[in-house]
């Protein structure tokens, strides 16, 4: 997903004033699992690990969070959680964007 895409799904839900910074992985050049995207928003906001979580919808998201060494959130859309994103055993699983507020 594009940063631009990003924001808008946060602007469509209403809580894209909460984020300080929206970075999307096509304006990388390394793909997740890598840990760069993170940790580059943490060098740029000044944030530990402890300070930081990594929302995604993929087992790759949330391996990237692990890789990281920070929280994770798993947003999953139906009622069944895939088994996939289960196996990497995230900090936090989610079903809406709405529920964001509840982990931030």
């Amino acid at each position: 997903m594009s940063q631009h895409a990003a924001e808008e799904m946060l602007k469509k839900t209403g809580i894209l004033s909460m984020f300080d910074l929206v970075q999307g992985v096509k304006e990388y050049n390394d793909s997740k699992p890598s840990p760069h995207m993170i940790l580059n928003a943490m060098t740029h906001l000044d944030f530990k690990p402890n300070q930081t979580w990594m929302i995604g919808d993929s087992p790759l998201d949330i391996l990237a969070g692990k890789n990281a060494k920070v929280h994770t959130c798993a947003i999953c859309y139906t009622a069944i959680v895939p088994r996939a994103i289960l196996a990497y055993e995230p900090t936090r699983i989610i079903s809406t964007f709405a529920e964001i507020l509840e982990v931030i």
